[in-house]
């Protein structure tokens, strides 16, 4: 029951959000406590699992790294506000310190997503499908990415090889997503393979996570292609990431308490004297 209520979180979550966006006048304020907000949660839930694990741990890893994405991602949002696109205008150095902290960020996500996305190998667990198929599941994953950000990818990295340096946040944030896109194929397969066991429930929130970044990152390009109403779209890609970063924290949480649940297991067949 835990486990069902706490993937039921960022959707409570979400309809609430619906309600309040709907209500508030002054948008742009409220987005940028809920940043500030999720992405606490977010490390919190990521750190709480990594804790849990011993240090010579594989997973321990993986989760400190994400736990160090959205610390290092919830520091820039401090010192220089939120948002990759600013309508602040900082002086070269700030923008390029700025924007390796938001480098830092993602790469440490992608090794860390990396990790998670490869934990099926380490454990020796067998994906479903042949390996042609998950082959072909992972290219799919690869032109998904691709064709949701490239394109922005694309200018964003012109501009900065034109010597903006305001575009290296947006860039570091652009092949981050690209990259993290990438992965969601083998932590759902992961996610499928363990179905029907507790251990089930962390890739699951996590290929969950990974989605509402997917939709985050299409509702920018659909909006940026279509011409959208600015306020409308900044709504819906609010909306994709508090998903995203609530699905994370939830992921960690369940982590966290399998890992529990399954010491407090072997501790009841297997009793000290």
């Amino acid at each position: 029951m835990k486990y069902r209520l706490l993937a039921a979180f960022p959707l409570v979550a979400a309809l609430v959000y619906l309600v309040i966006d709907a209500m508030v006048p002054d948008r742009v304020e409220l987005y940028a406590v809920m940043v500030i907000g999720l992405k606490t949660l977010a490390a919190i839930g990521s750190a709480s699992a990594a804790l849990r694990f011993q240090r010579s741990d594989y997973l321990r890893l993986a989760w400190l790294l994400t736990a160090a994405c959205f610390v290092l991602l919830l520091a820039k949002d401090l010192l220089w506000g939120t948002g990759s696109r600013s309508e602040h205008h900082f002086t070269p150095t700030v923008a390029l310190v700025r924007g390796g902290v938001t480098l830092a960020a993602n790469a440490a996500g992608v090794v860390g997503a990396w990790l998670l996305a490869r934990a099926w190998q380490v454990a020796g667990i067998v994906l479903p499908g042949s390996r042609a198929q998950r082959r072909l599941i992972t290219l799919a994953g690869v032109a998904v990415a691709l064709a949701i950000a490239g394109h922005a990818t694309f200018g964003d990295v012109r501009g900065l090889v034109a010597g903006d340096p305001q575009m290296l946040v947006t860039v570091a944030s652009d092949l981050g997503d690209i990259i993290s896109t990438c992965l969601i194929a083998p932590v759902l397969l992961t996610a499928i393979a363990l179905r029907g066991g507790l251990l089930a429930w962390p890739w699951t929130l996590m290929a969950a996570s990974q989605i509402g970044w997917l939709l985050y990152d299409a509702a920018g390009t659909v909006g940026a292609l279509s011409g959208a109403d600015h306020m409308r779209l900044r709504s819906l890609e609010e909306l994709f990431r508090l998903l995203a970063l609530l699905f994370a924290f939830a992921s960690g949480v369940a982590q966290r308490l399998v890992m529990t649940d399954m010491r407090a297991a072997g501790k009841a067949r297997h009793p000290t004297n």
